[in-house]
């Protein structure tokens, strides 16, 4: 049971360094480009590269995500994806919703 509340929690915990510098997964483009379209999820060179690694279980999960969730996901190391692919859908919901509000905690208020 330990380690069913220990995993998500350490999950959550890894996350906040995802939370803690959104600045850094902006794009910094020209800013009189049109904005990108809402499904567009083309990967980097870098990203292809690294998604060819992975198990077919990590890339079919990957692919399972919103769009705002496959961005949280490249941000997060090898272990803590393949751990979170190993849960329960429950709990990969309650780590999820975790991630979501820390971020939402750590966004600026306008």
């Amino acid at each position: 049971m330990l380690f069913k509340t220990f995993l998500p929690a350490a999950l959550v915990a890894s996350a906040a360094a995802v939370v803690a510098m959104p600045a850094l997964a902006q794009d910094t483009g020209d800013p009189l480009a049109p904005p990108p379209a809402a499904n567009d999820n083309a990967m980097t060179p870098e990203q292809q590269a690294e998604y060819a690694t992975w198990p077919a279980e990590i890339r079919d999960y990957y692919q399972s995500l919103s769009a705002e969730r496959q961005k949280l996901f490249w941000q997060m190391d090898n272990a803590d994806k393949a751990s979170l692919v190993a849960m329960s859908p429950e709990d990969q919901e309650a780590v999820w919703q975790g991630i979501e509000s820390m971020r939402q905690e750590a966004s600026p208020m306008p």
